[in-house]
């Protein structure tokens, strides 16, 4: 019925929020072609707060192949563009979780954050290129630009800093803090290193290096 106040004809908020519920907002732009004409409408957005898949997806092509994925949020130019099973992830970026197809509880937050995760789950990357390479490793956090770039199935790895850990690849375990802090290492395990460049060229395992190029000259010595 009407609103006591409300103009004939309209609806109130709340009969038009029910209306909506359970309801998918497409919006769509119109391209022109190199012709001249009109190659139709092209999805930019699926805005979904209910019912299955629960999804959220801003951008061109944000989430645009996800099948069975659900709790999936997705904001920027084909951010988790290939998900189709995994669940409950976060893109935000450009091309963040871009080729992630069954990874779950993965928070990607930066142009080409974990752009090449496949399967890999319960990571995080925030800043530019974060675990940018990262396949199929698991439980990884880089916080800064290229922190962890090239890690691959290396798991457990903590990395802060620009370009922290950078080289890492399949190397577990190892914590990092500074920029280019244990910048070389590739496949060691079980290092810290705590200060701008520490363990800059190490790449050995279970060493410990603390304060500004710490441990600078250790190579590939462990322990």
């Amino acid at each position: 019925g009407a609103v006591a106040g409300s103009v004939p004809g309209t609806v109130s908020v709340h009969e038009a929020l029910a209306t909506a519920d359970r309801a998918m907002l497409t919006i769509s732009e119109t391209r022109a072609s190199d012709a001249g004409g009109v190659n139709g409408p092209d999805p930019l957005a699926v805005l979904e707060d209910s019912g299955s898949p629960y999804r959220t997806a801003i951008g061109y092509q944000a989430l645009a192949a996800n099948t069975t994925g659900t709790y999936n949020t997705a904001s920027g130019y084909q951010a988790l563009l290939a998900n189709t099973t995994g669940g409950s992830n976060t893109a935000s970026g450009a091309s963040a979780l871009r080729v992630n197809t069954g990874g779950s509880l993965n928070t990607a937050n930066g142009t080409q954050a974990l752009q090449s995760n496949t399967t890999g789950s319960y990571n995080t990357a925030i800043g530019y290129a974060g675990l940018a390479y990262n396949t199929t490793g698991r439980y990884n956090t880089a916080g800064g630009s290229h922190a962890l770039i090239g890690n691959t199935t290396g798991e457990a790895n903590t990395a802060s800093g620009v370009a922290a850990a950078y080289s890492n690849t399949t190397g577990m375990d190892n914590t990092a803090a500074g920029r280019s802090a244990l910048y070389t290492n590739t496949t060691g395990s079980g290092n810290t290193a705590s200060g701008r460049s520490a363990l800059v060229v190490a790449t050995g395992s279970r060493n410990t290096a603390l304060g500004y190029q710490a441990g600078a000259d250790a190579t590939t010595g462990n322990d």
